[in-house]
């Protein structure tokens, strides 16, 4: 009776936030997503081609021929709406739906910490900061990852090793951020250590089996266990100090504080209400599991001041946190008139900062699926399956592919993905990125003979390329629109 319970609470949650994200996404005629264009591409082409089917457009870089899918699961879990006639469609519908089954994910998770009001800590997770509702409707694997952390931190403090491994297994065949496990296992075993003198090594070994299960029964190992150390440490390094988008930005102190105020808000009075229920009793005190949410905070606290894009592993966090704290307060036996004054308070918090976070997602909803669309026609209809497309900057190629799968590209989703697999390739097509209009070596040949692309698209941010290309004899312009310019090249044989 108790599960069917939490089904139906979950199911409420679930339509609650689905109403209020469609109802902002689903007339919209442009996403917030820039890679959920590619997502849902590649759901498609598994449903047509295979579920194996990997990435194929990008053969010059780590990627190579074909994969390997770093977010199988979450492509598996896209297939079904990638099956729709209508793709752009089936990106809202399935943006809408990700984002409403993280809320009744967490609250599942809430009830399971036995928090009060835990549908009301559940939506504040994922309403509770400015910029959390845009995160969720992305169509990026980060709703998976705040589910499998949820799920993580809760098998830590239950110390439950099957739950734990299998955890770790879909966690890492959904997204590389599985990584963040290992910081977690350590707060766990110092949680453990300094409250209980024992070293729990259970739970840390199952989620390390798990993860090692999950990299051996993966369709691309070993060339995945590559792609991991690439990911994680390659990538991360940034050595080159290469722009790999504004979500890796770090963001002002203050642009925190006044961004999550809500659930941060709620994190202190949780802290408050403690305190004073401690004072009245002293032989209270915050279980394991609150010290373990408390600290898994602090630390994405710490990489939210690193980059934008964690604020979705802290709003969820910090809301189950100071959910945990009032759990801990006794909140559950307070009186019924300052119970109610706090649920309908931290209500009325919850609808006013999520109609403003889906202002957000209204106000930054900009990409739209024609970009490219009319250079796409030519392309489909000209270029041979498999043909090479130069593209000037890294970014387009979601959209480019996301019109053309059958094709192939110079570089996409992120600019390491060439430098790592081909450093002399990545650096000339950096000149070609920012040859000068009178620049006296012609980057036709160059691109043709070492990329071996005969389309080049120039996005309107490379004007000079486009002026240098139209003055090669060897580039002939074959569109132009607001989004760039679209060349053949034609050199003599030989």
């Amino acid at each position: 009776m108790r599960r069917s319970r939490v089904a139906l609470e979950a199911a409420a949650v679930f339509l609650v936030a689905w109403g209020a994200f469609a109802w902002t996404v689903l007339p919209q005629d442009a996403l917030v997503t820039i890679d959920g264009y590619f997502h849902m591409r590649l759901a498609q082409q598994m449903g047509e081609h295979g579920p194996f089917v990997g990435v194929r457009g990008l053969p010059l870089t780590l990627l190579g021929e074909a994969g390997p899918d770093h977010h199988w699961l979450w492509h598996l879990w896209l297939m079904p709406f990638g099956q729709l006639p209508d793709l752009f469609v089936a990106m809202k519908w399935a943006a809408t739906v990700a984002a409403a089954a993280v809320a009744a994910g967490l609250h599942v998770v809430a009830r399971a910490l036995r928090l009060p009001w835990p549908a009301l800590f559940a939506l504040l997770g994922v309403a509770g900061a400015l910029l959390m509702p845009g995160r969720l409707v992305m169509l990026g694997a980060q709703n998976l990852a705040v589910l499998f952390i949820a799920a993580a931190l809760w098998g830590l403090h239950r110390q439950r090793p099957l739950a734990l491994a299998l955890v770790a297994f879909l966690f890492l065949q959904a997204y590389h951020a599985a990584v963040i496990l290992a910081p977690l296992a350590l707060l766990h075993v110092l949680v453990a250590a300094t409250r209980h003198r024992r070293l729990p090594w259970r739970p840390a070994a199952a989620l390390a089996a798990g993860a090692a299960l999950a990299l051996a029964l993966n369709p691309w190992f070993p060339r995945n266990v590559e792609y991991l150390f690439f990911h994680t440490l390659y990538k991360v390094s940034n050595t080159q100090r290469l722009s790999v988008g504004a979500e890796w930005g770090a963001p002002p102190l203050e642009a925190i504080l006044t961004g999550a105020w809500p659930v941060l808000l709620a994190l202190l009075a949780g802290a408050a209400a403690f305190a004073l229920a401690r004072r009245r009793d002293p032989q209270r005190a915050l279980g394991d599991d609150t010290l373990l949410w408390l600290l898994a905070t602090a630390l994405f606290f710490a990489m939210h001041l690193t980059a934008w894009r964690f604020v979705e592993y802290l709003t969820p966090a910090a809301a189950l946190a100071a959910g945990l704290l009032f759990r801990d307060a006794g909140a559950a036996r307070w009186r019924p008139a300052p119970r109610r004054a706090l649920a309908a308070a931290l209500a009325l918090v919850i609808a006013l900062q999520g109609a403003r976070g889906l202002a957000v997602v209204r106000e930054q909803a900009t990409f739209v699926p024609s970009k490219y669309a009319d250079a796409a026609a030519i392309l489909r209809a000209e270029a041979a399956p498999g043909e090479r497309v130069f593209n000037r900057v890294w970014e387009d190629y979601v959209f480019l592919y996301w019109h053309n799968p059958q094709l192939t590209y110079v570089n996409g989703l992120d600019p390491h993905y060439l430098a790592y697999a081909d450093p002399g390739r990545f650096r000339l097509w950096q000149w070609v990125q920012t040859v000068a209009a009178d620049d006296p070596n012609d980057p036709a040949p160059v691109i043709a003979q070492a990329f071996g692309a005969r389309w080049v698209v120039v996005n309107r941010a490379g004007r000079n390329l486009a002026q240098r290309l139209g003055r090669s004899p060897y580039a002939v312009l074959r569109h132009e629109s607001r989004w760039g310019w679209l060349f053949e090249l034609r050199l003599p044989p030989g």
